[in-house]
């Protein structure tokens, strides 16, 4: 640490103290400084893992765009050290447990349509290569690691055929800026009910529909079907006013469901991998609410009916109980 202390102390001068904040699923570590009655958050991303040039492209293209993110203080490439000022610690998660939900989703929606008018130009694709090597993780970690299951060759190329369905109707969308993980653990509420937005650095050129399945269908928290049903309508009539989308609600409804499906593939095999390769075990415990979404949505679609099928095969919410109450016995 005396690395980060001498470098702090170089830009801010005097005594400050340091508390580690509770991190992300990656290779960063945060930590809240005080000084003078000031705060401020430092973030530590290990430089051969994570390099800090994303961050700081995106941070000054989402600034543009009006959307409410840190101010960099001082920048360091070579160590992975960024000092940033502090949104404080107003989560959107635990505000949405309080209630209040819909003027929440309101507000992070309209922050959303901001991020979206950023500029994509200098983003990498969300490519069809991307999508698959995501989603594998739902068989590689899920399945396998954690559940002992292995697919059948036909099954194998059963859910190789529902990637691709997947992938295409991904691919076939409107592409804008996307987060990539615009979800209630990366949003803060700020002074006057800004929403602050953290956690950009990995944006992509990607479906217009991916972001808003990110949020409407937390992992971390449930939103409300009807109130959904209302904000998606909402998003659906705004985009179209904006020339963004084009045809018809259902189709768009279809490319939310679908997003929303390809997007909890991967997290499941994601929470695993944090636990088995990462030591963050808590992660499994949001594994129950992502299988609850996979299974309801994909029982409207014959095309997906092979996800489906496979909760009732594989009896996977009470393997899931098992493999995590072991897991916990065990810590």
């Amino acid at each position: 640490m005396k690395v980060v202390t001498d470098w702090v102390t170089q830009i801010l001068g005097g005594k400050f103290t340091l508390s580690r904040i509770v991190g992300d699923a990656s290779f960063r570590q945060y930590f809240r400084l005080h000084l003078n009655g000031k705060y401020y958050v430092l973030m530590d991303s290990h430089p051969d893992y994570a390099p800090i040039d994303p961050f700081v492209t995106i941070t000054h293209t989402l600034k543009k765009a009006q959307v409410k993110v840190p101010n960099i203080i001082a920048e360091n490439h070579a160590n992975g050290f960024i000092l940033l000022t502090d949104l404080g610690d107003s989560h959107y998660l635990e505000n949405l447990k309080l209630g209040n939900e819909k003027e929440l989703y309101e507000l992070a929606l309209k922050t959303l349509s901001k991020i979206q008018s950023a500029d994509s130009s200098q983003l990498p694709q969300y490519d069809e290569e991307q999508f698959n090597d995501e989603t594998q993780l739902f068989s590689t970690w899920f399945l396998n690691r954690h559940l002992g299951i292995r697919f059948s060759t036909r099954e194998k190329k059963q859910f190789e055929e529902v990637m691709s369905r997947l992938n295409s109707t991904a691919l076939d969308q409107p592409k804008c800026f996307v987060h990539r993980d615009y979800h209630s653990r990366n949003l803060m509420i700020c002074d006057n009910k800004a929403v602050g937005v953290l956690d950009y650095q990995d944006a992509v050129l990607g479906p217009i529909t991916y972001d808003l399945a990110s949020l409407l269908r937390d992992a971390y928290i449930n939103c409300p079907q009807t109130l959904l049903t209302q904000l998606v309508e909402r998003f659906f009539i705004d985009a179209t006013k904006k020339g963004l989308v084009t045809g018809s609600l259902g189709r768009f409804f279809r490319w939310f469901d679908w997003a929303g499906v390809q997007r909890h593939l991967k997290i499941a095999g994601i929470f695993c991998r944090l636990h088995y390769r990462d030591d963050k075990p808590d992660y499994l415990n949001h594994i129950p609410l992502t299988l609850k979404y996979l299974e309801e949505i994909t029982a409207g679609y014959e095309e997906l009916i092979f996800i489906h099928e496979l909760f009732q095969r594989y009896q996977l919410h009470q393997r899931l109980r098992d493999a995590n109450r072991c897991i916990s016995n065990t810590l």
